[in-house]
């Protein structure tokens, strides 16, 4: 797939959660993803993020994993205990170059 073809993509039906609490971390995923035409939402906490979750299911989340608040891990952890919240797409989004923690939690949701 070229990135022509990704343009001619309708993805304007679908809604982006980006959940950090680094602001130029959402100002930048929103500038990318904003040139494909999808509607973005944005979360600094894991508590925002939940609230939105649950009363908005948006088609993808990215999830920045240590926030302060409630933790990404904690967001995963509810988003999982429901059945229909738990069919939403959620890669992590982590600053850390190197962090064993998401090693271990995606090895724990792929049981789910």
């Amino acid at each position: 797939m070229t990135p022509t073809d990704i343009k001619n993509i309708d993805l304007s039906k679908h809604t982006v959660l980006a959940v950090d609490d680094i602001p130029m971390n959402l100002l930048l995923i929103s500038k990318i993803l904003s040139r494909l035409n999808i509607t973005i939402s944005t979360a600094t906490n894991g508590r925002e993020a939940l609230e939105f979750i649950e009363k908005n299911k948006p088609s993808l989340i990215l999830l920045d994993l240590m926030m302060p608040v409630m933790s990404g891990y904690e967001v995963l952890k509810k988003v999982h205990e429901d059945e229909v919240l738990r069919k939403i797409p959620f890669p992590e989004i982590a600053g850390e170059r190197f962090c064993p923690e998401v090693v271990v939690w995606n090895r724990i949701s792929e049981r789910y």
